[in-house]
């Protein structure tokens, strides 16, 4: 699974916003269980803040989302909340979204 590409961006993530390495583990804990929708959950929720720091940091290209969603009247964070709540497959989508 392409996981393995969003782990450099979630160290990343971690370091700059000075974020507990117990998140880190909480992420692989999560991935070990035999449940991957737990910590897909984790990463994109609105509380981990992750997909904002990605868009913050021109990280998050805007035009591959849905055209409904990528034109609409909510920010950019909002945008790719949005994108990712409605798929089936959120990681490889978020993924899809990189720069």
């Amino acid at each position: 699974m392409p996981e393995k590409e969003i782990w450099k961006l979630l160290e990343e993530y971690l370091q700059t916003k000075n974020k507990d390495i117990q998140d880190f583990m909480n992420i692989a804990a999560l991935m070990a269980q035999s449940d991957s929708k737990l910590y897909q959950t984790y990463i994109i929720s609105k509380n981990f803040w992750f997909v904002k720091w990605l868009v913050d940091n021109d990280k998050i290209n805007l035009l591959k989302l849905d055209n409904r969603i990528a034109l609409s009247e909510f920010n950019k964070v909002e945008r790719v909340l949005m994108a990712l709540s409605i798929s089936d497959t959120p990681i490889e989508d978020l993924i899809s979204y990189l720069k």
